[in-house]
C-alpha cells in the first residue's frame, strides 16, 4: 500500500490527472471502475472516451500529512486544471490561499461529516444544503476519498466509519434510507443500517432479510417486524395423535427438530400427500 500523489496519464495527449492516495494501487482500481462504469467526473470521463484506459504512475510517496500540500503543488507543476483533466486545485478541493480554484471550504466538508452520521438525510439532501456535489458526498460516505477529513476531524470521521462498517455504498443509513427495527427469534430488538452486512452477522439470507425489512415476507429464521403477527401452516399430527401448530417460515427448523424429511413434511402441509410416516393433518 503507498501513500501519495499519482499521475494518470493518456496515450494520445501530454494532458494528465494528478490525484492523492493512501492506497494508490487501490485508488487506480477505483478510477478504471468509475471511468468504465461512466461515473468519473467530466474532463477524466472525456479523456477515457477519446484516448481509452489511462496509465499510472507515481508522482511522490509521502506521509498522509504531507498529502494536501504536495497534491496542490503536482497540479501546479503539471498545469493540469487549465491544461489537464483535473477539475480543482488540490488538497481535498478545500478553500485557502495555495488552492484558489476550489470552491468548498473546510467548514463545508465538517458540515458533510456531522449529516453523514445523522439519520435519514440523503445524499441529495447533504449536498443541497453544504455545496458540496452529490458525486464527493457519496465518495465521502464510502470512505473512498477525502481521508484527510479523519486527521481534521477524528471524532466525526470515527463515527462515520462506525456506521460504514463493510457496507460501502449500500448502506441504508449513508442513503437515507430507514428500515422498520425488527425483532429476533429470542425477542430483542434490532435496527438494520445494512442488510447485507447484518444478514453476515446473524447468519441469514441476505435478500429474504431485505423481503422481511420491506414487508413482502413475514418472517425469516425467526426474525420479524414489530407488531407482526405471525401465520400458521394447517394443524398437523404427529403418529401419537398430538397436534402441532407450525409457524409460516418454521417448517425447516421443525422438520429437524422432529427428524422429518423436509420436502415430505411441505408436501403434506400442502395437501400434496396425505401421509409421511404417521404425520399427517389434523382434519
Amino acid at each position: 500500500m503507498s501513500i501519495g500523489i499519482y499521475k494518470l496519464s493518456f496515450n494520445g495527449t501530454d494532458k494528465v490527472y494528478i490525484g492523492q492516495s493512501i492506497d494508490i494501487d487501490s485508488r487506480f482500481k477505483n478510477h478504471i471502475y468509475s471511468l468504465s462504469t461512466n461515473r468519473s467526473p467530466y474532463k477524466l470521463q472525456q479523456a477515457y472516451v477519446l484516448h481509452g484506459k489511462p496509465i499510472l504512475s507515481t508522482v511522490h510517496i509521502c506521509s498522509i500529512s504531507e498529502l494536501n500540500f504536495l497534491e496542490i503543488k503536482s497540479i501546479s507543476e503539471y498545469n493540469s486544471v487549465k491544461n489537464g483533466f483535473n477539475t480543482v486545485y488540490g488538497g481535498s478541493s478545500v478553500v485557502g490561499k495555495d488552492n484558489p480554484g476550489a470552491t468548498n471550504t473546510i467548514e463545508d466538508y465538517y458540515n458533510v461529516l456531522v449529516q453523514l452520521g445523522t439519520p435519514g438525510i440523503s445524499w441529495k439532501q447533504i449536498s443541497d444544503s453544504t455545496g458540496v456535489s452529490e458525486y464527493i458526498v457519496s465518495h465521502i460516505s464510502a470512505l473512498e476519498s477525502h481521508k484527510w477529513m479523519e486527521e481534521a476531524f477524528p471524532e466525526e470521521y470515527a463515527k462515520l466509519r462506525h456506521i460504514h462498517g463493510t457496507s460501502g455504498r449500500n448502506n441504508a443509513f449513508m442513503q437515507g434510507i430507514r428500515y422498520p427495527k425488527i425483532v429476533s427469534p429470542t425477542g430483542e430488538l434490532f435496527e438494520v443500517l445494512c442488510p447485507t452486512h447484518f444478514a453476515k452477522e446473524h447468519n441469514l439470507l441476505q435478500p429474504k432479510l431485505h423481503e422481511v425489512l420491506v414487508g413482502n415476507r413475514g418472517i425469516h429464521k425467526g426474525w420479524h417486524l414489530e407488531g407482526y403477527i405471525p401465520k400458521y401452516y394447517p394443524s398437523i399430527k404427529d403418529p401419537n395423535g398430538y397436534i402441532h401448530y407450525i409457524k409460516k417460515g418454521d417448517a425447516v427448523s421443525f422438520a429437524a427438530n422432529n427428524n422429518i424429511n423436509l420436502t415430505s413434511l411441505r408436501n403434506v402441509l400442502s395437501r400434496k400427500q396425505k401421509t409421511y410416516n404417521g404425520w399427517k393433518l389434523a382434519e
